[in-house]
């Protein structure tokens, strides 16, 4: 499937009827430095997964030349069994949780595959440096926000981080940002006590 809208329509159709457009380009977007590759959140994953009733079942990781890996399953509503693999090394995952972001890969490769859309469009856990919304010049997120206010597009930042792993994987970056912006001193810790109800801060 090549065409666009087509790949659209049918997203939009998994990802369930009551997701609103601002939902959709949330949860999905166009890499601006190749318009063919067309990126989706684990986030958006999981709405499809559940929204199709489709219930991924893991094997016990094991380790490959240094690769983590975690074998993925589902079973499709025709009975189709279908298969496929998370990995994650030091080279490919930044991210101090390798067994959770191979989980993470494993689950939006299979539920991708499942839905008949795997390389037509990818998991931004693919290549989570890569496949950002910060690196994406027409996703109307932190780019956008940040432009703006540079306190709201932090503020859309950190609303938008969803689980305390990746948290501890961008909290050092976040910190130096957030110390070396020109938000005044009220800003920041307003900021800071959001962080603090939402995570717990890695203070090593």
């Amino acid at each position: 499937m090549s065409n666009k809208q087509e790949i659209k329509e049918k997203l939009k159709t998994l990802l369930g009827e009551d997701i609103t457009e601002q939902t959709f380009n949330e949860l999905t977007w166009q890499l601006p430095q190749n318009k063919g590759l067309n990126i989706i959140t684990n986030k958006g994953c999981q709405i499809i997964a559940a929204t199709q009733d489709l219930y991924v079942h893991y094997d016990l990781p094991i380790v490959i030349q240094d690769n983590i890996v975690i074998k993925a399953k589902v079973l499709t509503k025709d009975g189709n069994l279908i298969e496929s693999f998370g990995e994650a090394n030091s080279k490919n995952c930044k991210n101090a949780y390798p067994i959770s972001m191979a989980e993470k890969r494993g689950h939006d490769r299979v539920i991708l595959k499942a839905c008949d859309v795997y390389g037509d469009i990818y998991s931004e856990e693919e290549n989570p440096e890569a496949f950002s919304r910060e690196n994406s010049d027409d996703k109307q997120g932190y780019k956008e926000h940040n432009a703006k206010n540079q306190y709201d597009g932090f503020m859309f930042e950190i609303k938008n981080i969803e689980t305390q792993e990746d948290f501890d994987a961008k909290w050092k970056d976040l910190q130096n940002r957030l110390k070396n912006s020109d938000l005044d001193g009220s800003q920041k810790r307003t900021l800071h006590e959001l962080i603090k109800i939402k995570f717990t801060i890695n203070n090593q």
